[in-house]
């Protein structure tokens, strides 16, 4: 009987599971974000993700039923993120990146100023892959890139599984792609179309060769170790972080092995050298190359707000108080709305990883009646799942320094440690119940039961220390539509087709961060960047009747000739607490501009030197007439 049933069965699941992610969507739509639904939106994943989940840690499931199931856990968790974006892009990276790509399709290369994403002409791997998808399938450029972010996140989930498999039984690998799954980063990060997508997929592959070439018979290293090199050379040109971090975990992993084999295998030992070799000859020029990129991107990680809820989190028990949280310039309280349950399950995180960090070494010390004697026993994987989890621990320490944004992209990398230690518990334990009875309670059922208790609730905490509320849920209706980088509102899209059609090819404009992404993306212009010194050009719109001198120096020298102007400006509370840039709080403090009236838009209207040349509801496009316009002018203030 349930041979026969449970396929209708589990269809309605996942049924029902679509079904209610959209709905919860359209309740935040129309009531904001609230505990109610959040809790259809959990309901609704567990109802999509579970059945898969199950199949995977059953003990009767045959090995294709177990990768078949793994393959639709993955595509499940792209779910959440590709309905909220079916029609077009939602996250301010993509619509750099989508630019990027109709350079190539339009201009044959990428263009050498991309003002979202600005290293994208030197990593451009993702775009060159889908203008090759549109060209030949004939897609639209927002389906073809969806199509790929879903095979690569299929396959990324593949790789993590493939890289656990190397020592362990294919119910214990898939497990532990479970625990992996429910980082942070999985499933609203690693589902845009950015390049951090892609270089994840490179990530993982990577040490998956590098691992089996290490740890497989004399015969298949040497094919191992060459397709590595490659694979180093493609995500050197796809992203610098995750390339610089590869190398990291690669250059950790060989010295373990290096050392290890040292007086012991004396072949394994020159393997692993000719490894870092291969490896540095794919890498080190790029690395080299790209140095100062990563340095500056890491300093930027450090010298701004977060992007994620941690910094909520600590404020509901009274941690913090910074102004990330309190003081940046209109912060909508909707944005950092969390039910209850999602917090404490967030509090979790740390001591669910944990309590996997002492289950593996306390099976381990009782296994081989010393510590010393159980570190001995680790195969290298092992070793290096160990560094991943005393980095992760050692990452909180970011929390009190406020460095957010850098703590949650760490993630990704370093729960990949626990993933690998899980997968060792899980095989331990599944080896410690008698064949006979592996597949029978009680021991499984509580076993499965631990593991499904655990998967729950680090997916609810993943949503918790990682993606924020707007980036979970669509923007409720009204103002709030006009100031998020998540939505691209009608009038905004009717605006970029109107630029993309009128304004002269590669027009240089400024805007505020919210209306810039469709002008980059449709829109295909320029956005002028902001440069906190030398080109803070929110003072522009602080006081456009009495601009600073340097900012119109600067614009003129640039060659900007069109403002975009949005009503909203300085009037709305934003998705990322400010309109242009974190220090334009001081300046909108101590300005005597009276943004609360529509002063703006009348300054502009009424200066000599600029003309309406595009207007709607909410939109007003202005030309600089440069020759009405005297940098000398005595009226101007510096």
């Amino acid at each position: 009987m349930w041979g026969i049933a449970r396929y209708p069965i589990l269809a309605a699941l996942v049924g029902f599971g679509i079904y209610g992610i959209f709905e919860s969507y359209n309740l935040a739509r129309v009531d904001g974000i609230s505990t109610s639904v959040s809790l259809v939106f959990w309901l609704s994943y567990f109802s999509l993700t579970l059945p898969m989940v199950l199949i995977i840690i059953a003990p009767d499931s045959k090995f294709w039923s177990r990768i078949s199931a793994l393959m639709g856990f993955a595509l499940a968790t792209t779910f959440p993120k590709l309905f909220r974006s079916l029609e077009s892009p939602i996250f301010g990276d993509e619509f750099g990146h989508l630019a990027a790509v109709t350079d190539i399709l339009e201009k044959g290369q990428v263009d050498w100023w991309n003002s979202i994403v600005n290293p994208v002409v030197d990593f451009s791997v993702l775009h060159y892959l889908t203008a090759f998808i549109v060209e030949t399938t004939g897609l639209e450029l927002w389906a073809a890139a969806n199509a790929l972010v879903i095979i690569v996140h299929v396959l990324t989930m593949l790789g993590v599984f493939s890289l656990l498999r190397i020592k362990f039984s294919p119910r214990a690998a898939a497990a532990g792609a479970l625990i992996y799954a429910a980082n942070p980063n999985w499933m609203f990060f690693h589902t845009r179309f950015a390049y951090e997508t892609l270089a994840l997929l490179f990530t993982v592959w990577a040490l998956f060769f590098v691992v089996k070439a290490l740890e497989s018979p004399g015969g298949q290293r040497a094919l191992m170790i060459i397709v590595s090199g490659p694979i180093l050379f493609a995500l050197s040109q796809t992203n610098h972080i995750s390339f610089l971090i590869t190398l990291l975990l690669i250059a950790a992993y060989v010295g373990i092995v290096a050392f290890r084999s040292f007086k012991e295998d004396v072949l394994l030992l020159w393997t692993s050298l000719g490894t870092l070799v291969w490896v540095g000859i794919w890498s080190l020029p790029n690395l080299l190359n790209y140095s100062s990129v990563i340095f500056e991107y890491v300093a930027y990680s450090l010298n701004n707000p977060s992007r994620s809820n941690i910094p909520f989190l600590l404020e509901s028990i009274g941690i913090n108080t910074s102004e990330s949280v309190e003081d940046i310039l209109l912060v909508s309280e909707s944005y950092s709305t969390l039910p209850v349950f999602e917090q404490a399950t967030g509090f979790m995180v740390p001591f669910l990883l944990l309590s996997i960090m002492i289950a593996f070494w306390y099976g381990e010390i009782k296994k081989h009646q010393s510590l010393k004697a159980a570190i001995k026993a680790q195969p290298n994987i092992i070793i290096i799942a160990n560094i991943l989890a005393i980095f992760y621990f050692l990452s909180l320490t970011l929390i009190f320094n406020e460095e957010y944004t850098l703590l949650r992209r760490s993630w990704t990398y370093t729960i990949l440690g626990f993933a690998i230690l899980f997968g060792a518990a899980y095989e331990r334990y599944l080896l410690s119940v008698p064949k006979s009875q592996r597949g029978r309670p009680p021991k499984w059922k509580q076993i499965n039961a631990i593991v499904v208790a655990g998967f729950i609730i680090l997916s609810i905490s993943s949503l918790a220390n990682g993606a924020t509320a707007s980036q979970r849920y669509p923007i409720q209706e009204g103002v709030l539509g006009f100031s998020s980088s998540k939505n691209l509102n009608p009038e905004l899209q009717e605006l970029a087709i109107w630029a993309k059609n009128t304004l002269p090819e590669n027009a240089w404009i400024v805007t505020d961060r919210y209306t810039k992404n469709a002008l980059v993306y449709p829109g295909g212009m320029r956005v002028a960047p902001l440069d906190t010194e030398r080109f803070p050009y929110w003072r522009l719109f602080l006081n456009p009747s009495n601009p600073p001198a340097s900012i119109m120096k600067s614009a003129e020298a640039l060659g900007v000739d069109y403002i975009v102007f949005n009503k909203y400006t300085f009037k709305a509370p934003t998705s990322y607490g400010y309109w242009f840039h974190p220090d334009e709080q001081k300046d909108y403090n101590s300005s005597e501009a009276t943004s609360t009236d529509n002063s703006i838009a009348k300054y502009f209207g009424e200066n000599t030197w600029t003309e309406t040349v595009w207007a709607s509801e909410t939109y007003v496009v202005y030309r600089i007439l440069w020759e009405q316009y005297s940098v000398n002018n005595s009226e101007l203030v510096e």
